[in-house]
């Protein structure tokens, strides 16, 4: 007789397929299942298998109840399909052959309220739930992922050992993978990670496009300045891995300039976005990042009205060490908006995050790896408030005035700074000592009877405007 699986792997795509050669490389017997469609997806499961012969203890399957039946008991079966109904059809599905005590785990980027809703689904059915966050992309998956974990501790204690075996590892020799709370809160904390990643994304982009049509640069040369600063504090994987798409050549052309500037996106950016404006909490810069995949997508258009606009703008001069600054500035108030829509979450949901444990988590394996997540940690192990350290302070806020200038001279130029501008905007509200919120909300009273707050007294009242005309 067969010896039983420890674990069983539902899906085999790019992430599930690098995930199922992680865990046999670090010694677990595994079985692994893919859904059989004529035409579509056929022996995907025998082929992965046959493909990766060098790997041994890999069972296929394509038949879902055998699949189960080789996993030995509690099971623990890790799915990774796409979010929404798939995940819903493969739940139903399994519940048909699983057992009360088995663990069930859901890797893809699923809408945290779905996560929440099914644990409670299947708690009913004594059946465990883990909903995880899982970023790295393939080579991650592959070699050893950052591991955002949500659900109760019980649960949680049943797998962790298995997790972080297969977990990224920092130089710190602290495992990137952890519970950060009970329920949801797994993938909540990866879509504010994919939230963040996509500031960071388009900062980089920007930084480039400044760099093309500012400076006349050419590829290699951008590349250049990137492999520079990955050598600074602005090291990251995300730096790293642009440095070197923008030297790479096939047939001695440059790959970059072959690509459609079409990009695009999945779920979790708007649910960021959206989560942030229904907590109340400004989270600007991901909201312009996912705008600029969308004005991006819209290539016709784009082109069809550079043709009737004509451009007559000098070009913008600055310093190479003038761009690092406001782009190491950008990022700085990027995390901030992300570490704050945590903060709001953590107090509606009373999940009781530790926000230094999550950043530690995204220090090796994520997308997010950089040198800036280690000062975050320090930071946000004494206080809270990102601004407020005495090493942003010293590095940023000391320097606004110059920061200021470096962005107003860049936005001379012809080219579009969406996010770099923004992240100067945002920090001169946020430190307004007197804003606009009086018209505002005198405006909502004339018009809705809303009401405005007195400063001295904190009275609210509402006026009849029309009495005070003159």
């Amino acid at each position: 007789m067969k010896k039983l699986s420890d674990w069983g792997i539902i899906g085999l795509g790019v992430i599930g397929s690098n995930l199922a050669i992680n865990f046999s490389k670090n010694g677990f017997k595994l079985s692994v299942y893919n859904r059989n469609i004529k035409g579509l997806e056929e022996n995907i499961a025998n082929n992965f298998v046959k493909k990766n012969q060098n790997l041994t203890h890999i069972n296929p399957f394509d038949n879902i109840n055998f699949f189960v039946k080789s996993i030995k008991r509690p099971r623990k079966i890790l799915i990774l399909i796409p979010s929404g109904p798939p995940i819903d059809d493969v739940i139903k599905t399994l519940l048909k052959y699983i057992s009360k005590g088995d663990i069930i785990v859901d890797g893809g980027n699923s809408y945290f309220k779905d996560t929440e809703r099914r644990e409670i689904f299947l708690k009913n059915k004594k059946i465990n739930f883990l909903g995880i966050g899982v970023s790295g992309g393939a080579m991650g998956a592959k070699n050893g992922p950052s591991i955002m974990i949500g659900g109760s501790k019980m649960v949680y204690n049943k797998v962790k050992r298995d997790l972080k075996r297969i977990s990224a590892v920092n130089h710190l020799n602290q495992y990137c993978c952890g519970r950060v709370g009970p329920s949801s809160s797994g993938h909540y904390v990866k879509m504010i990670h994919n939230g963040i990643e996509y500031v960071e994304m388009q900062l980089i982009a920007e930084c480039y496009d400044f760099m093309r049509t500012e400076m006349n640069f050419d590829n290699d040369k951008i590349s250049y300045v990137f492999k520079k600063w990955l050598k600074t504090n602005s090291n990251s994987y995300l730096l790293k891995i642009s440095s070197e798409i923008l030297k790479s050549k096939e047939n001695g052309s440059f790959i970059i300039d072959q690509i459609k500037d079409q990009s695009e996106n999945k779920g979790t950016g708007v649910w960021a976005v959206i989560s942030g404006i229904e907590l109340g909490v400004p989270n600007t810069l991901m909201a312009l990042a996912l705008s600029s995949r969308y004005i991006s997508s819209q290539k016709e258009i784009r082109e069809k009205n550079s043709r009737i606009i004509k451009k007559t703008r000098k070009k913008a001069k600055i310093s190479i060490n003038d761009l690092k600054l406001v782009y190491d500035f950008s990022r700085i108030i990027n995390f901030y908006q992300g570490i704050n829509v945590l903060k709001a979450a953590d107090k509606k949901y009373d999940w009781k995050l530790n926000l230094s444990d999550i950043i530690s988590i995204w220090s090796e394996g994520s997308i997010l790896k950089s040198d800036l997540i280690f000062i975050l940690k320090t930071i946000l192990n004494d206080q809270k408030d990102i601004l407020k350290s005495k090493i942003v302070y010293k590095d940023f806020i000391s320097k606004y005035n110059k920061i200021k200038n470096i962005i107003n001279t860049m936005q001379k130029g012809s080219t579009p700074l969406l996010l770099i501008s923004n992240s100067i905007m945002f920090f001169e509200l946020i430190t307004q000592k007197s804003g606009t919120g009086n018209l505002i909300q005198a405006q909502r009273d004339y018009f809705g009877s809303h009401g405005v707050k007195l400063k001295k007294s904190n009275k609210i009242l509402k006026y009849n405007w029309s009495d005070f005309i003159t």
